[in-house]
Order: C-alpha cells, then sequence, then structure tokens
C-alpha cells in the first residue's frame, strides 16, 4: 500500500481540488498512513484492532472462500424512473473469478 501511495504522490491532479469530484485514492492513502504509523499491514490492523474485537471474524477485504462468495449481493443499476435493474447477478459475478485464492490473503 505504501509503494502505491508513494507513486501516486507523484502523478499530476486530474483537476484542482474543489472544482469536481470524482472517487479518489483517498482510503488507499489513509491505509498507507495507518501502516507506517502502526507498522503492520492495514488488513492486520483492521482484524487485531477493529474486526476482532468487534466479533467480526468473517469480515475481510477478500471474499475468497465459499462460504463467503455465496453471500455477494447482486449489484443494481438505477433505470429511467425509479425502477431498478440488476447489472450483476451475484452468483455469476464477475468479481468471483478475480478472487484470492483460499489463504493466501488475510
Amino acid at each position: 500500500v505504501l509503494a502505491f501511495a508513494e507513486r501516486l504522490g507523484q502523478l499530476p491532479l486530474r483537476c484542482q481540488p474543489a472544482t469536481r469530484w470524482e472517487y479518489s485514492f483517498g482510503f488507499d492513502i489513509a491505509a498507507a498512513v495507518v501502516e507506517v504509523v502502526t507498522g503492520q499491514p492495514f488488513a492486520e490492523f483492521l482484524k487485531r484492532r477493529i474486526l476482532q474485537p468487534l466479533g467480526m471474524h468473517d469480515t475481510s477485504f477478500h471474499f475468497a472462500l465459499p462460504r463467503q462468495q455465496a453471500r455477494i449481493a447482486g449489484l443494481f443499476r438505477r433505470m429511467s424512473g425509479a425502477s431498478l435493474d440488476i447489472a450483476d447477478q451475484a452468483k455469476q459475478s464477475a468479481l468471483l473469478k478475480c478472487l484470492d485464492p483460499p489463504g493466501t490473503r488475510s
């Protein structure tokens, strides 16, 4: 995460601050700061300091286990008016094809 944040810091801004809104890499930068301050990987910090104390033993950034994959929700998009349409069926999701094999990530 830290190497990514350092490379990101070398890039020019896409627009002047407060002139446009986009999803950003702010979360990634915050994770890099946590890693530097705590001396541990961000996922490990979350697990030990937040998730385990809250009893959230099956929460992570990855859905590598079949029991986790079965709980992924479908993604919806708004159509004209107020109706919704399913954009990505959970069980056939392309997201499941890029998941880490069990045991390769925390």
